[in-house]
């Protein structure tokens, strides 16, 4: 029987004491994980009355941790997420747009978070104003803070294959009408072209224009203006 040398067991030994010190250094560290308690109530946009929804979560990057929760007739859920990590959100129900997006949970917040959320109705005839869609003064470039609001909207038409909208564009109402007219086409053109170089369908998206003809307002001040200067989404179809 050959014998080993006596360093081969004392290597062996410091290896696995390495080992079993970065596992239990790393086990501690996630025994130090502090859950954070995430509530949420959601409401109807228009009616402001709550929704029975589902609300599915999943840590990014990996999806290492994931759950589906129900917010019943009163829209309010309730869970729990590991703070310092960031999770994607859906929050979804028949008959509405799903609401989308990332959370980051902070280290050494507070140990409880409240949300409230609003989805918007899909049915049909439904008219949705695009309020964080912005342009270019005077022109139809869309602003680059505008494409997490064009993101919903193409969310929103993968979501429902078989439904047609209508871009409806208006100005403010100062200014040469014609020339209002025309920007509001222009930029009604300019989201239908961001929605279809996304791949949907050109027969699925129709526009019209209507420059400074339908104001919201008709108070003679910059809120009132802004106001008026909006891109809206009508539902004509969703079967």
């Amino acid at each position: 029987m050959v014998k080993k040398p006596m360093n081969f067991f004392i290597k062996a030994g410091i290896i696995c004491l390495v080992f079993l010190t970065s596992f239990q250094g790393f086990s501690q560290s996630e025994a130090k994980s502090t859950l954070i308690r995430f509530e949420g109530l959601v409401l109807d946009y228009n009616t402001q009355e709550p929704i029975s929804c589902k609300v599915f979560y999943e840590k990014l990057p990996y999806a290492d941790d994931m759950g589906l929760f129900s917010a019943g007739d009163n829209g309010y859920f309730s869970f729990s997420l590991l703070e310092g990590n960031t999770y994607r959100i859906k929050i979804s129900s028949d008959t509405y747009f799903p609401s989308i997006f990332e959370l980051k949970i902070d280290e050494g917040g507070k140990a409880l978070r409240k949300d409230t959320f609003y989805l918007k109705s899909s049915k049909k005839g439904e008219l949705l104003r695009m309020e964080k869609l912005l342009f270019q003064r005077g022109r139809a470039n869309i602003l680059p803070e505008s494409y997490p609001e064009l993101q919903v909207l193409l969310q929103m038409m993968n979501s429902y294959p078989e439904m047609i909208i209508q871009l409806e564009g208006h100005t403010d109402t100062r200014g040469v009408a014609s020339k209002n007219l025309e920007l509001s086409r222009k930029r009604v053109e300019a989201v239908k072209s961001y929605l279809v170089d996304n791949g949907i369908k050109k027969n699925r998206i129709k526009t019209k224009a209507f420059g400074g003809t339908n104001p919201i307002s008709t108070e003679n001040t910059e809120e009132a203006h802004q106001l008026n200067r909006r891109v809206e989404v009508r539902i004509l179809e969703n079967d």
